[in-house]
């Protein structure tokens, strides 16, 4: 999710205020999302490489597979 001071952050609970993008979670759609830039578009902000980098790192605790229901 992007804060409106325009941080970007891991909300597992959707509860801070700011603007968020759901994405499965696995790690393959966490990959996917960042990869082909689809966070960026949702949250309406580019990511820079350390962003990114962070990110991937959360995704690699994620399962393998697409779970139905799970969002990230």
């Amino acid at each position: 999710m992007r804060t409106p001071e325009g941080e970007i952050r891991i909300d597992e609970k959707g509860k801070v205020s700011g603007r968020g993008a759901y994405v499965c979670r696995s790690r393959l759609c966490w990959e996917q999302a960042i990869a082909h830039s689809r966070l960026e578009h949702a949250l309406k902000t580019k990511l820079s490489t350390q962003q990114k980098g962070q990110l991937l790192e959360y995704g690699t605790q994620l399962p393998d597979g697409e779970q139905d229901g799970d969002k990230a």
